[in-house]
């Protein structure tokens, strides 16, 4: 049987953004050379997460509702 390591989904016409799957069970959604969500059986990993002061920064940029920020400390949020 054989075991496929990657599967593209095309979402431009480039063909640049796809999601992986690695040989230590994770997933991968990659945009280009950038990783920017890894999941796997123990974590969960945003490499590019777009930072704001608060919420109403985060609104004023253009980001909707149930969208996650991170605040120059590090604290993860969702614009409500």
């Amino acid at each position: 049987m054989s075991t496929i390591q990657t599967a593209n989904i095309d979402f431009t016409s480039t063909g640049s953004t796809r999601i992986q799957y690695t040989n230590n069970d994770t997933f991968k959604f990659v945009a280009g050379n950038t990783d920017v969500l890894s999941v796997n059986s123990t974590s969960v990993r945003l490499v590019s997460l777009s930072t704001y002061a608060n919420n109403s920064d985060a609104v004023s940029a253009g980001l909707v509702a149930n969208t996650l920020y991170k605040t120059s400390n590090g604290e993860i949020r969702i614009v409500v």
